[in-house]
């Protein structure tokens, strides 16, 4: 218990939050403009296409100066062409399942997320610049002032999911695979729906290639026996890896969901 206040004291409570935030959206309506260049990814099939539409208004409404780039998932030619035509500012990119194993695939458990990683590497490579994904079912509510901020100093950042733990939410075969100790699978584990990366941050990369690595080997992304009953695959990864690479966690800020079962992120 100890060591887990050890972690959560750097957390920002809801007070300073909104403090910031205000702060933020003073900046934005006096036209400041934020310092860092990046690369905002996103990813969606046919079923999370009104989601997606909607993340990408509120990216060019705030983030109108970022590069965006999103995959196609599985969309149809209709929703494609919709991208292509009203929103030109974004690099559309159709994802090769074919080049992947079959747990991908985005028709069974969602791929299980294992495009994920695979899509934020490839991004980080291509364009060797500070990435931030959001799930297609995530809103922007502001600029992203102070995600610069925090991963321009620790490389790093995605909400953490409060209250549980790592462990309540891990196949056992997954531990063992990964050699995870009781100490790692005690902390909290990320959302996922939101994950910040500088590139020129050497732990931060480090945790990317191997989370992506875990994704393109099948005993360490799809444990026998399986599920999204017993397992997560995206987010337990994601936080497993993670602290292997970084420990101890930098600030990072609780889950929260707004109306209408978008994800938006608490900051």
């Amino acid at each position: 218990m100890h060591e887990k206040k050890l972690v959560y004291q750097k957390y920002p409570r809801k007070p300073v939050l909104a403090i910031y935030n205000l702060i933020d959206k003073i900046k934005f309506k006096l036209n400041i403009k934020p310092t860092g260049k990046l690369v905002i990814v996103s990813a969606s099939d046919s079923t999370h296409f009104k989601s997606l539409i909607q993340f990408i208004k509120s990216v060019q409404y705030y983030e109108r100066g970022s590069q965006t780039v999103i995959y196609d998932l599985g969309m149809t030619k209709e929703e494609t062409d919709i991208i292509r035509r009203d929103y030109p500012f974004v690099s559309l990119r159709v994802f090769d399942y074919t080049r992947y194993p079959w747990y991908f695939n985005v028709k069974i458990e969602a791929g299980r997320f294992a495009w994920k990683p695979v899509i934020i590497l490839k991004v980080l490579s291509e364009f060797r610049l500070s990435t931030i994904w959001f799930d297609a079912g995530c809103k922007l509510t502001q600029p992203l002032y102070r995600i610069r901020d925090i991963i321009n100093k620790e490389g790093f950042y995605s909400p953490i999911v409060l209250p549980g733990a790592i462990k309540d939410w891990v196949h056992p075969q997954f531990v063992e695979f990964l050699n995870a100790s009781n100490k790692i699978i005690n902390n909290a584990s990320f959302n996922g729906a939101m994950i910040a990366i500088n590139y020129n941050h050497a732990k931060a990369t480090k945790f990317v290639n191997k989370w992506t690595a875990c994704a393109l080997e099948e005993k360490c992304w799809v444990p026998s026996n399986s599920s999204k009953k017993n397992h997560r695959w995206q987010t337990i990864t994601s936080a497993i890896k993670y602290i292997q690479c970084f420990l101890p966690y930098p600030p990072l800020a609780e889950v929260s969901r707004s109306d209408g079962g978008g994800q938006r992120v608490l900051m």
